[in-house]
């Protein structure tokens, strides 16, 4: 049996028909072994997606500001060779750029943590966390192994961020 987890009012506002989550992608620094955030979006469903928020099922993938917590344009994949931009929903007309995702700074605490923790115990480097946010704070969803940038890289190239690079190149996926 699994556990039903209600997603806050926020999220719930910008699109009821799906679970929104963030997704926040961990690296293990190799110079300090210490987590770091390399990069966070926001997946919210639209009709096309629900009732999933699947950006690969065209559900909408919206930066986050990692310093802030301030949301950004929202982007759709590509169809037929074109991402498609939002500053509004799609299907709501609520507002996405600008606005604040709740307790962002707790998220970044509790992720970190439990990222450093599971490098302490299973040496696990890279992580892509599905977190859900409640009006009590956050739950965590699941932890991928093996998570797709795409919906990342939509915004910004991973590799813009020295910190991912040396990550890369230490792991040896770079030269």
């Amino acid at each position: 049996m699994s556990e039903f987890i209600q997603q806050g009012q926020f999220a719930n506002e910008l699109f009821s028909d799906s679970l929104n989550t963030i997704r926040i992608l961990t690296m293990i620094d190799p110079q300090t072994d210490k987590a770091f955030i390399a990069a966070a979006v926001f997946r919210v469903g639209t009709r096309l997606s629900a009732p999933t928020d699947n950006f690969r099922r065209r559900g909408l993938s919206v930066a986050i500001d990692l310093e802030t917590g301030q949301l950004g344009k929202a982007a759709m994949i590509p169809h037929e060779g074109i991402v498609s931009w939002f500053e509004r929903h799609p299907n709501t007309g609520k507002l996405l750029t600008g606005q604040q995702m709740p307790h962002w700074p707790d998220i970044q605490t509790n992720l970190l943590d439990v990222a450093n923790y599971i490098n302490q115990r299973h040496q696990i480097k890279y992580v892509g966390w599905d977190v859900v946010v409640t009006d009590q704070g956050i739950q965590l969803l699941e932890g991928n192994s093996r998570p797709g940038v795409s919906l990342h890289q939509v915004h910004q190239p991973l590799l813009v961020n020295p910190k991912v690079k040396a990550f890369y190149r230490h792991h040896q996926v770079l030269n």
